[in-house]
């Protein structure tokens, strides 16, 4: 698989966190923007409960790359992850 640059920390966060699996923490709704900041995604994700173990899998399935410029706990929180 080929690794997936991620230029955009907060389209990121919708995209790969939100969105998959947001029937999980809120309605199924559209939506455009993440009702939740990167900080509270960090502390969401750091639950380790069936939605956050869904979520950190698959990123790390789809191998996604973070340049070094893209600094923050979430990044640090994503690259630390191994599945369990």
């Amino acid at each position: 698989m080929i690794n997936k640059k991620v230029t955009d920390l907060e389209v990121f966060a919708l995209e790969q966190i939100v969105r998959p699996y947001q029937s999980m923490i809120m309605k199924d709704v559209p939506i455009k923007v993440s009702p939740y900041s990167l900080d509270e995604l960090i502390g969401m994700l750091k639950l380790n409960n069936e939605w956050s173990k869904l979520v950190l899998n698959r990123i790390y399935n789809c191998e996604f790359y973070f340049p070094s410029y893209i600094s923050h706990e979430l990044v640090d929180l994503i690259r630390k992850h191994k599945i369990k």
